[in-house]
């Protein structure tokens, strides 16, 4: 950090992701436009275009244990239990909810399949809010999507599945 010298983009950190350069212009210009600003690097959602397409956005659970959430754990929940994937013959792919056993705190979100990249920024956004896994559990996601998934993993980070119980593939770590 220099006094009035501004970078954003590649220029200034990794990764080099457009949408974090789009957010980092924004950031730069309120600074210096002297308008109260904030960056959370955190939140930042990441996604590969492949297929399967893989979305990423906050902690895993080993990265938030080594980052003060010893409590930290995850909970899967299978494409294969989702009514769209059925109906997109997709039904290869998982979304994976972390987060702090002790408080309940959303610490990130993970997914390989279809639409991943499309359903991850409202797990950024979540973070961004200090959203807990319970508040995700509770968000109503329209029927028939892939964004069930993500309440659908909340529901079974909480043990409180709707859909699935572990014998069909989902799993919640403890």
């Amino acid at each position: 950090n220099v006094p009035n010298i501004y970078a954003a983009g590649d220029v200034a950190r990794l990764p080099m992701l457009a949408h974090k350069a789009y957010r980092e212009g924004i950031v730069a210009a309120e600074a210096i436009a002297g308008r109260p600003t904030r960056y959370d690097f955190q939140a930042m959602p990441s996604v590969v275009f492949t297929v399967p397409e893989l979305a990423s956005v906050g902690l895993t659970a080993a990265e938030a244990a080594g980052r003060g959430y010893p409590a930290a754990r995850e909970a899967r929940y299978p494409y294969a239990a989702l009514g769209r994937a059925h109906a997109s013959h997709a039904l290869e792919g998982w979304v994976k909810i972390v987060g702090d056993d002790t408080t309940g705190l959303l610490l990130g979100a993970h997914a390989a399949g279809e639409g991943a990249g499309d359903y991850i920024a409202e797990i950024a956004h979540a973070l961004e809010m200090g959203s807990t896994v319970r508040d995700i559990a509770q968000t109503i996601h329209p029927h028939p999507t892939f964004s069930e998934a993500l309440s659908e993993a909340a529901l079974l980070w909480l043990d409180e599945p709707m859909h699935v119980t572990r014998r069909t593939g989902a799993h919640a770590r403890r």
